[in-house]
């Protein structure tokens, strides 16, 4: 688990010119862009998700960190979604029949 102060949560570290040259030169630095970049992707994947009806939207920023913990805090939701899921589906069917 990153910390909070990891720089795969801070773009503006990550972004600076200083940054971006040293990570031509460092694999830790080029590892941390990597991890970075990945993260803005998972991100963007679960607010996909995160607009479908059957869930609640989940708004993510640009704070990397906190969109972490959001999406934590979010897996609530997810369960809710698994309970409901049969029923919904149930109803959907019903719905479409007649």
């Amino acid at each position: 688990m990153l910390s909070p102060d990891a720089d795969q949560y801070h773009r503006e570290r990550t972004n600076s010119f200083f940054y971006r040259i040293g990570a031509l030169f460092s694999s830790s630095k080029k590892q941390v862009l990597k991890e970075q970049k990945r993260l803005l992707w998972l991100f963007q994947e679960i607010k996909k998700i995160s607009v479908h009806p059957n869930f609640s939207f989940l708004f993510l920023s640009d704070n990397l960190y906190s969109n972490k913990e959001n999406i934590l805090s979010y897996r609530g939701e997810i369960e809710k979604v698994k309970q409901n899921f049969e029923a919904n589906v149930s109803q959907a069917l019903e719905h479409w029949m007649y």
